[in-house]
């Protein structure tokens, strides 16, 4: 009779042991699909905001003033919007941290 017992035990064990694998690769499966797409939306969003900026923003203008005027809507997201000249200087910045502070 105890071996009966011992042969479902270890039946049973086999079965939660592939059942917890299964749900590990699926858990993994889903987690990396999902950040992709997450991924993807995100690049998407992105681009389509700096084209907005881009078409918005006027450069021959006083670009500090027009980033100034974008501060209270970039602060209720926490956000930073830093613009960069072709020869690698900021041209404007939005941030409360001094830019050469950071590199």
């Amino acid at each position: 009779m105890t071996e009966g017992g011992t042969m479902k035990q270890a039946i049973f064990l086999k079965f939660i042991q592939i059942i917890l694998v299964v749900l590990v690769l699926s858990s993994s499966i889903f987690y990396i699909a999902s950040s992709s797409a997450l991924l993807k939306n995100s690049r998407k969003d992105m681009k389509y905001t700096l084209k907005a900026m881009d078409e918005v923003l006027d450069y021959n203008g006083d670009l500090e003033k027009e980033i100034g005027d974008l501060k209270p809507t970039l602060s209720e997201n926490r956000s930073r919007f830093t613009v960069i000249s072709l020869d690698g200087t900021v041209a404007a910045d939005t941030g409360e941290v001094p830019v050469a502070s950071l590199g």
